[in-house]
């Protein structure tokens, strides 16, 4: 892949966004989430086990591994993809791990939410473009049933937000 990419005609760079784990979580994640199998399949590098998992259940997330201006290695936990028009890292929100829907994962224990560029050279799973333009959509959507309409002639702001508009009837 090489940016940037186009989604409904824009060009932009792809974002991934989901919660930020160091080697410990991911192990904790893989020995409660992987059967035997998975985890066997690189007994040292629990990131392959969880992808595993991840793609077996047909989930659209996958783990990647990144380096922190620290220098160390963490992994995100990919939850969802977002576009940048501007080439700026997006405005994101993940919301926190729910331990009451997810008891078995308490042991992960605090983990942050994180944004990051897709990796330049890395391909892209399957999932990922219909992923980033249905987020794309969504968002232009929202964007769009929030923003009051200004009627062409009197120029009065219509104070109406959230319904869906009918953008023909403003050019008649």
């Amino acid at each position: 892949m090489s940016y940037p990419i186009t989604i409904l005609g824009a060009p932009c760079i792809p974002y991934v966004i989901g919660y930020s784990l160091n080697y410990n979580q991911l192990c904790v994640a893989a020995r409660v989430l992987c059967t035997t199998d998975q985890l066997n399949v690189a007994p040292d590098h629990p990131e392959f086990a969880m992808n595993l998992h991840l793609t077996e259940k047909g989930s659209e997330q996958l783990i990647l591994r990144y380096k922190e201006g620290n220098g160390r290695y963490y992994y995100l936990w990919v939850k969802g993809v977002m576009p940048s028009f501007t080439g700026k890292k997006p405005a994101f929100r993940v919301p926190p791990v729910d331990y009451s829907r997810y008891p078995s994962l308490e042991g992960l224990g605090e983990v942050k939410p994180r944004c990051i560029q897709w990796p330049l050279r890395m391909a892209v799973p399957q999932w990922f473009p219909s992923r980033l333009e249905s987020y794309t959509t969504l968002m232009l959507q929202k964007y769009d049933d929030e923003r009051p309409i200004v009627d062409p002639v009197s120029g009065e702001q219509d104070k109406v937000y959230g319904v869906m508009r009918d953008h023909s009837m403003l050019s008649k």
